[in-house]
């Protein structure tokens, strides 16, 4: 785990370069995206399916510490790689 640095207000700050969590935002979009592109192709339940998983991803987004680089790199791997299985289908 990547420590953050301290500041001296007490607030935590980035000790890697903060673009690298806007990657791991654009493949989340891109993930949902796929997600609700599959959706609006399918009937229930897989429609169903497909929204409650783009929900997820978001949920996904929220819980990472964005402070941690090897948590936000590992994710933004994951999401790639979901991307790329959903676009084999």
């Amino acid at each position: 785990m990547t420590e953050s640095l301290p500041s001296s207000k007490g607030q935590r700050l980035y000790d890697y370069d903060p673009m690298i969590y806007d990657l791991l935002r654009e493949a989340a979009n891109v993930l949902r995206g796929e997600y609700i592109g599959l959706a609006n192709e399918s009937a229930e339940p897989e429609r169903s399916r497909f929204l409650k998983a783009e929900r997820a991803v978001s949920r996904e987004v929220d819980a990472v510490d964005s402070y941690d680089r090897a948590a936000v790199e590992s994710l933004t791997a994951e999401f790639r790689g979901r991307t790329s299985e959903l676009r084999s289908i």
